[in-house]
C-alpha cells in the first residue's frame, strides 16, 4: 500500500511548473498596472490623443459625406435617363402602332388652361373634355407601353402611381409624373420629320410649373441669352436635379444630361414658347391664360421651337 505521503510530494512536484507559469503571468500584469488597478502610465491613449482621432474621424466624414451624396445623385440621374430613354421609345412604338402619337383630342379648343388641369379634375371621372399634356403622357401607361413607375425622377422624390390604370385618364396629380412633354402640335405629329433627332420631345420637369399641382407658377422664365454665371443658369434648370441640370431626350433618340435649359434648335429654350419669328428663343415666354379663362395659344410658335410642358 502506497502512503499519502509519496503522493504528496510528486502532486506538488507535478504542479509546480504551472504554478510557476501563472505567477509569472500575473508579476507581469501587475508590473503594467498602477495602483488601484490602473494602467501604468505610457500603456493606453489620453483624452488629448482620443480628441485627436475624434477630430480626424469627424473630418474624414465631412469630406466623404458630399462625395457620397454626389455619388447617389450621378446614380439617380442615370435612372432618371433610363425612364426617359424608356418612355421615349414608348413613344415611338405607340406612333408605329396607332399612326400618331400619344394625344388627347382639344375639340376645336386651344390648350389654354388645360395646362396643369388633370391637376384639378378627377382622373377617375374625366374625360378627353379634361385634357392636359400630362395626359397624352398618361396614354402610354394605359396601353401599357410603359410602366406607371417610369414616370417618376428618383431624384424627385415623388410618388407615383398607386391606383388602377383602367379606370384613368391621367395621373392622379402632380406628385405621379415627373417630366415635361414637348406641347402637341396636333392629333398626327409633333414636329418637322426633318428635324427628327435635334428636337426636344421630352425633359426633365419644367421649372416654371408647380411640381406638386402641375399648374404653372409665378416664376418669371430665366433669360438665358443673358445667362453667363452658374446661378442665372440654374434659374432655367428643371427642379427634379437640385437646379444643376436635366436630362433632354430628343425625338427618335436617346437621354443626353444638360446643364442649360437652351439646348433646342438654335439655342431655343426647351421649357418655354418662343416669341421670335424662326421659333427658336433663348428666353421666350409661358403664355397666361385670358381674362376669360379659354387661355391663349399654348402650341409651339413653329416647327423649330421646342416647348415642353406638363
Amino acid at each position: 500500500m502506497r502512503r499519502i505521503s509519496d503522493v504528496g510530494p510528486r502532486r506538488r512536484r507535478a504542479r509546480g511548473p504551472g504554478n510557476r507559469t501563472c505567477w509569472s503571468h500575473w508579476r507581469g500584469l501587475a508590473g503594467r498596472l498602477g495602483k488601484g488597478g490602473r494602467a501604468a502610465p505610457g500603456s493606453a491613449f489620453t483624452l488629448v490623443e482620443l480628441l485627436v482621432v475624434i477630430s480626424i474621424i469627424s473630418l474624414l466624414v465631412t469630406m466623404l459625406v458630399p462625395a457620397l451624396q454626389m455619388a447617389l445623385e450621378l446614380a439617380r440621374r442615370a435612372k432618371c435617363a433610363v425612364n426617359l430613354n424608356g418612355i421615349g421609345k414608348g413613344l415611338i412604338v405607340y406612333e408605329t402602332t396607332y399612326r400618331s402619337y400619344p394625344y388627347v383630342p382639344l375639340n376645336g379648343a386651344g390648350w389654354g388652361v388645360a395646362i396643369g388641369t388633370s391637376r384639378d379634375v378627377d382622373p377617375s371621372g374625366g374625360g378627353p373634355e379634361s385634357r392636359s399634356p400630362s395626359s397624352c403622357l398618361y396614354l402610354l401607361v394605359a396601353k401599357n407601353f410603359c410602366p406607371r413607375d417610369m414616370f417618376v425622377c428618383p431624384s424627385a422624390k415623388e410618388e407615383g402611381v398607386s391606383e388602377k390604370v383602367g379606370s384613368y385618364w391621367d395621373f392622379a396629380n402632380g406628385t405621379a409624373v415627373s417630366y415635361a412633354l414637348m406641347n402637341p402640335y396636333g392629333p398626327d405629329r409633333y414636329f418637322d420629320g426633318s428635324l427628327a433627332g435635334h428636337i426636344p420631345i421630352l425633359a426633365d420637369s419644367s421649372p416654371y410649373f408647380h411640381p406638386d399641382t402641375g399648374l404653372r407658377n409665378d416664376e418669371p422664365v430665366a433669360d438665358l441669352a443673358q445667362a453667363d454665371e452658374d446661378k442665372d443658369v440654374q434659374a432655367g434648370n428643371s427642379r427634379n436635379h437640385r437646379r444643376d441640370g436635366q436630362n433632354v431626350t430628343v425625338i427618335g433618340g436617346s437621354s443626353v444630361w444638360q446643364e442649360r435649359a437652351d439646348v433646342g434648335c438654335g439655342h431655343d429654350n426647351i421649357y418655354s414658347r418662343a416669341e421670335q419669328e424662326d421659333g427658336t428663343d433663348p428666353h421666350g415666354s409661358i403664355p397666361e391664360p385670358a381674362a376669360d379663362g379659354s387661355g391663349k395659344d399654348q402650341g409651339p410658335a413653329g416647327p423649330n421651337d421646342s416647348y415642353l410642358v406638363q
